[in-house]
């Protein structure tokens, strides 16, 4: 289930959502099913930055050429792009390694090009061993080159 699915649920429940000093705020909370509120955890983060505009595109695990070339050209013009990743089930933000990380809006694990090529230059990395380096960058880890 992803945050638009959750939020016309709860919209079909007559269940209003609204983000208040990065919490979410749910009218009536009495009305909201149990079965939602663990999904609502899950995507908490997902659900705000939906809700405070932030567009999302949520790729097939396979990205096509294009939406890669796509994906570059963001970050060439803008410095960075935001996106969701179906492996790590995480905001993930990739940006070029000049550019300014207090751009990046918070809940988003940055990764530089440098850190991608890294991961990525050599050939494919595991999704097992990708979740382990992403879990250390979300605590603030960088990926060290040649290790």
């Amino acid at each position: 289930m992803d945050a638009a699915t959750i939020l016309n649920m709860l919209g079909d429940l007559g269940i209003s959502v609204v983000v208040a000093d990065d919490r979410l705020r749910l009218e009536p909370g009495s009305r909201v099913p149990l079965d939602l509120v663990e999904e609502l955890r899950q995507h908490k983060q997902e659900i705000i930055l939906k809700l405070k505009g932030y567009q999302f595109k949520y790729a097939d695990p396979q990205a096509s050429d294009q939406e890669l070339a796509e994906i570059k050209a963001r970050v060439d013009v803008e410095g960075y792009v935001l996106l969701w990743s179906t492996v790590l089930q995480d905001l993930v933000a990739f940006y070029r390694d000049e550019v300014d990380q207090s751009k990046i809006p918070p809940g988003f694990v940055p990764y530089s090009l440098a850190e991608l090529t890294e991961l990525f230059g050599k050939g494919k990395c595991s999704s097992d061993r990708l979740r382990v380096i992403h879990e250390a960058k979300r605590l603030g880890g960088h990926i060290v080159p040649g290790a």
